[in-house]
């Protein structure tokens, strides 16, 4: 038998505004920016939709709640940003205001279950990488210093986990 489900789901939506300052330099220009981004400014979303997945949060049928954790139906879900420059390479982790609000033992918990998804995707996308530049360039001596630095990037961060 079909029954009629409530699904909450989330996507990313990424905005930019432009905010005109006064400053004495850059530095100080972008942090009165960013005491000013939280009044009425005119935002822009910067992000394409259909370079983004939807996620579903929880579901409901009848009164059931259903979620993949139980900390979402209650509204506890938290998001952290990774921005990616696909230009030059690199990657940057943008922190969240919610992390310091939160405990230290549940920011450790949640980092860890992120960096042990980030490693993975890494070590996946650095061997097929690597296969494909041995595969092209047969007989040659080909040494990778983009996977030797994400591979030191990876041992950084175990090391600051484990701290």
């Amino acid at each position: 038998m079909r029954s009629k489900y409530s699904v909450r789901v989330v996507r990313a939506a990424v905005e930019a505004a432009v905010i005109e300052v006064e400053a004495e330099d850059a530095s100080t220009a972008m942090l009165r920016a960013v005491e000013l981004a939280a009044k009425d400014v005119a935002w822009e979303r910067i992000t394409a939709e259909e370079d983004y997945t939807v996620h579903p949060l929880s579901a409901e049928r009848e009164g059931e709640a259903w979620a993949p954790d139980d900390g979402l139906v209650h509204g506890y879900d938290r998001f952290l940003l990774l921005h990616a420059d696909t230009s030059s390479g690199e990657g940057e982790l943008l922190l969240e205001p919610w992390m310091s609000q939160e405990s230290d033992l549940l920011v450790a918990d949640v980092t860890g279950d992120w960096i042990g998804r980030l490693e993975a995707v890494l070590e996946d996308q650095a061997g097929a990488y690597l296969r494909d530049l041995q595969a092209n360039h047969a007989g040659g001596n080909v040494v990778d210093f983009g996977l030797w630095a994400a591979r030191r990037r990876l041992r950084q961060m175990a090391d600051l986990a484990d701290k």
